[in-house]
């Protein structure tokens, strides 16, 4: 039994086939996530980018399917919020932000079917707010958030979505490549560089990318004095997730 489970994730994350680029973070909806410790996102612009792989709804109380989320646990104005989410339980994949000052806005577009790789990307800029499926825009809206996002947070999270007192979403499936940049990316640049890796020695890359992570290794660092087995940030500025639950590389 515990082969055919191994032969089946190896399986999925074989399917993107050319354009995958070594293991994949697998979470299998319950309550397993990556921890972050710190504020990733501060002011805008900024872009999230991320391929991920739905095996099917997510756990939580409302089946999400949360790529990522910086936010605050309450859900009113003066209570930031930044989240990626590929499902949100209600039929869309949406890209919501929320900062210190304003109610939220949303970008959102039917969701994908599961079992299949998709690229999924969101662009704020101080006009407006982009979701981009597989390097193509699909919805925008107004923007009337400027930041600052870091000032009410409660976690942030990848793979995860909580705020209130509940769980909304445990990310089932596989995420890869997680990349935030701190400039609004064009169309372009998504599609030219989401079918490879990032090549971190040029300082062309670097500049710009706040967090990355790739999930091809296993990280063990020391955090609020605990040591954790994480994954890393390979952007260098310290954004190293901690593996909660039964969550893994692949």
């Amino acid at each position: 039994m515990y082969k055919c489970y191994i032969f089946a994730l190896l399986f999925a994350a074989m399917l993107r086939g050319k354009d995958h680029f070594g293991k994949t973070l697998y979470l299998d909806g319950q309550c397993d996530f990556v921890q972050l410790f710190a504020p990733v996102i501060y002011d805008v612009p900024f872009t999230i980018e991320a391929w991920a792989y739905l095996y099917g709804p997510g756990g939580g109380v409302y089946a999400q399917n949360p790529i990522f989320e910086q936010r605050s646990l309450e859900t009113v104005m003066y209570a930031s919020a930044i989240l990626l989410n590929a499902q949100n339980g209600e039929g869309f994949t949406a890209w919501t932000i929320r900062d210190y000052e304003h109610y939220l806005n949303r970008a959102k577009t039917p969701q994908l079917p599961h079992f299949e790789w998709h690229h999924y990307a969101g662009v704020v800029t101080r006009d407006d707010l982009t979701l981009y499926i597989d390097g193509q825009p699909v919805d925008s809206t107004i923007n009337e958030q400027s930041g600052p996002f870091h000032l009410d947070y409660d976690h942030v999270a990848i793979g995860r979505h909580a705020y209130l007192e509940i769980v909304a979403g445990y990310f089932n499936g596989f995420i890869d490549d997680l990349r935030i940049w701190n400039y609004a990316r064009s169309g372009q640049e998504i599609r030219e560089g989401m079918t490879s890796p990032l090549t971190i020695e040029d300082e062309r890359i670097r500049t710009g990318l706040v967090a990355y992570w790739d999930f091809d290794r296993y990280f063990e660092f020391w955090k609020n004095d605990v040591h954790w087995l994480g994954v890393e940030d390979m952007s260098g500025n310290g954004h190293h997730g901690a593996l909660v639950g039964n969550a893994e590389l692949v």
